[in-house]
Order: C-alpha cells, then structure tokens, then sequence
C-alpha cells in the first residue's frame, strides 16, 4: 500500500503485526522517557522493541536525539540499528525561517513533529499524517484514575503497561496538560510554516482531536 512513499514511523508502532509491510523509511524515539536507566523487565523489553524496527529486507534510518548518544551507544544499539542523531534546542515560532535537520532544529513536544519537520527538510511537497489522534492525554487520566487502560495501534504487554504507569504517575497534571497544549501549538506553528511553503500538512487520521490541521479521509488519498 505505501511501498512507492516515503514512509516515517515513530515510537514502538514495531509491536504492531503489520509494521513490516510498511517498509518504514526512516523511524524516531525522542520521547526522554524510553531512555532511562533501569534494570526492570519493561526496559529489557522496550530495547528490543527498538531493535525490532529491523525487518526482513529493511533496515530503516534511525534518528534519536543526540543528548541520548551515550545511552545508545551503551545498549549497542548502533550496532543493530542504522543510527543517525538530531539536534533539537530551538524554539519554533510564526517566523521561523528554516527547518534544516543538517543543524539544530525546534525542540518540540512530541515525537511525530520531528518526523514531519525531516519531511519538510527533505523536500516533501506532501506530509500526511496517520494515527495522530492526539488521544495520549487519556493515557495519563487513566493513570491518575488508576483505570490503567492505555489504547494504541498495536498491543503493550504487562511489563510495558507497569513502565508506562511509572513513567506517567512521577509527572504532574499541570506539567502534563502544558506540554499537551504546546504539542497542539506545535502542530499549529509547522501548519503554518508548511503552509507559506506551498507543503501540503494533512491528517489522514480517523477519528481523534487534532484540529488545527486539514483532514482529508484516507481511502481518498492512499489507494
């Protein structure tokens, strides 16, 4: 279905059955979360999900942030995986005149923004969007409400579940519902900036939050 796209994939979209048939291109972990220090069965289990981005016939390119260079190189995991690292530190703002991976780019608040500014610096002249529902903010609610049930595009085992649960519960509501906010703002700003551009920035999503961005429904563009 994308073998003739370029395809970008994010976090642990690998668990899912069908990630091999999408010949992922090129893949980003940038979340601060998948790179902490522990000895706990759902850190083990997480390095291999990493690593499972590899499959038969595709190696795709792997970005990481380079402040997490020593952890990568710690778990061997350039060994296994085509690493490449990127620079976030600035602020993306209306003006913004560059998005050039080759330097520093906009330190942004979720994973998915880097992929769409890769895009953007590779010349795409379309970027569209597929499950970006914008629905992790209930992950944290069910969290703090003790319900625990966290809904993906692919299933989490037990291990996975408890790491996300610690991960999730060490952080405040108010620090939480920030960073949601400037993650809309951020869909918001490369909207803009695609925009001026002539890029067309469209969500393919079915269903989800995110309204800051022009919906077109899938079966209309993917064939």
């Amino acid at each position: 279905m994308l073998k003739d796209e370029i395809v970008l994939t994010v976090n642990q979209i690998s668990r899912n059955k069908q990630f091999k048939s999408l010949n992922t291109n090129y893949h980003f972990w940038a979340d601060p979360g998948f790179f902490k220090e522990t000895s706990k069965e759902g850190d083990k289990e997480l390095l291999e999900v990493m690593m499972s981005v590899n499959t038969e016939g595709n190696r795709p390119i792997c970005f990481f942030p380079l402040e997490v260079k020593e952890f990568v190189t710690d778990k061997k995991l350039d060994q296994v995986l085509n690493v490449r690292y990127f620079v976030p530190g600035h602020i993306l703002f209306d003006q913004y005149k560059k998005i050039d991976f080759s330097g520093m780019i906009p330190g942004m608040n979720t994973v998915v923004q880097y992929a769409i500014m890769l895009g953007i610096y590779m010349g795409c002249t379309e970027i569209y969007l597929l499950g970006c529902d914008c629905t992790g903010i209930l992950s944290y609610i069910e969290t703090k409400t003790d319900s625990g049930n966290f809904e993906y595009a692919y299933d989490i085992s037990q291990a996975e579940a408890e790491r996300m649960k610690a991960m999730l519960g060490g952080v405040s509501c108010e620090q939480t519902f920030y960073g949601w906010a400037k993650i809309f703002e951020g869909y918001r700003l490369l909207g803009g900036y695609c925009k001026k551009r002539g890029i067309q920035l469209i969500n393919l999503t079915n269903g989800g939050i995110l309204d800051c961005l022009p919906r077109k429904k899938f079966e209309n563009v993917v064939k």
